[in-house]
This record gives structure tokens, C-alpha cells and sequence, in this order.
């Protein structure tokens, strides 16, 4: 789902953004929380390193700012969908 979220982003930065709304309508289902739960975990991630007692080398987590700034028009986005489906 990370990823899902990640390539929405990058859309929605080069200005397509159907092909935003479409990832974002395929959390229609998922369930309650779990899209915020997803937003909140890449949101958190501030630096492209990642150091554990193993370096692994890069944060899988990490967006560039570009894209990080399109993480709240995102959850915009699928919050709307939720709220049209619903009514």
C-alpha cells in the first residue's frame, strides 16, 4: 500500500492526476484507518538514509519533498471519493 501511495504521489506531482484518483479508488475498501495509517508512516519519514545495526542504506519510507508535499492533497483526494461513495 506504501507503494501505491507513493506512486500517487509522484502522479499527482507531474500533474496526472486520474491516475491518482484511480490508486486512491482502490482504498475504497480497505479498512477504516488504514489509508491514515499508510499517509502517517511515509509522513514520519524525514531523512533519505536509513541506519540500523545492518545499514540497509535507504529509508524505503522516505519521499522527496516534491512528493511529500503531495501526500496531504492525496488524502484529500480519497477522502472525498469515501465521502461520494457513501452518500
Amino acid at each position: 500500500r506504501k507503494a501505491q501511495v507513493k506512486l500517487a504521489t509522484y502522479y499527482l506531482s507531474v500533474g496526472e492526476v486520474e491516475r491518482a484518483r484511480m490508486i486512491a479508488a482502490e482504498f475504497e475498501h480497505e479498512a477504516a484507518g488504514q489509508l491514515e495509517k499508510v499517509i502517517a508512516e511515509l509522513d514520519k519519514a524525514q531523512h533519505p538514509e536509513f541506519w540500523e545495526i545492518i545499514d540497509r542504506g535507504q529509508n524505503f519510507d522516505y519521499l522527496p519533498p516534491n512528493l511529500h508535499e503531495q501526500l496531504v492533497v492525496f488524502q484529500e483526494m480519497s477522502s472525498s471519493m469515501q465521502l461520494e461513495i457513501k452518500v
